[in-house]
């Protein structure tokens, strides 16, 4: 089995940079490195979003926001809201997903396993994009679908990538 994980992982790691997404961090990606797993942000992307690693419940390793919505709320007094929320990468027993795939899993789709614990990449099912002005919406809509794209399209196969141990899964109630 573990040759099997690291043979899926490299090959998923010539995928992952053959299409271009930053699998093995280069010299323009930040490294996320936490609780366990690792992906990049790339340069293009950096700027736009805000990493949060602390005080998140303690099944969610990572949350990630836009920062031109978080910075809109807290300057309208809607701070809590969840504007800018992109996606969160979360852990859930795998007895709790089987409960879940019975149910409601809007938003929650697993992504990896290590033995009995599920990866999800856990993202909004409505628009979190918040701007002050209505006329700032017109630019910001290009800023939140390059954010949306890169983490839609990489992040996942970017953990996948970085962290061999994972099994790659794919399912959500579906």
């Amino acid at each position: 089995i573990r040759d099997r994980k690291m043979m899926a992982g490299m090959m998923l790691a010539a995928a992952v940079t053959a299409i271009g997404a930053g699998a093995v961090f280069a010299d323009s990606v930040d490294k996320v490195d936490t609780k366990g797993i690792a992906f990049g942000i790339p340069e293009e992307i950096r700027d736009l979003v805000t990493v949060q690693t602390d005080g998140l419940d303690a099944d969610t390793l990572v949350a990630v926001y836009e920062t031109a919505s978080m910075d809109a709320a807290r300057n309208m007094g809607e701070e809590n809201n969840g504007a800018g929320w992109i996606f969160s990468i979360t852990t859930i027993p795998e007895e709790e997903v089987k409960e879940l795939r019975c149910g409601d899993m809007s938003g929650l789709e697993v992504f990896a396993e290590d033995e009995d614990i599920c990866y999800v990449y856990a993202h909004p099912t409505d628009v979190r994009i918040l701007r002050e002005e209505e006329t700032e919406y017109e630019g910001g809509l290009d800023q939140w679908g390059k954010i949306n794209e890169w983490a839609w399209q990489e992040v996942r196969q970017e953990i996948l990538a970085n962290n061999p141990e994972l099994d790659e899964e794919f399912y959500t109630n579906t």
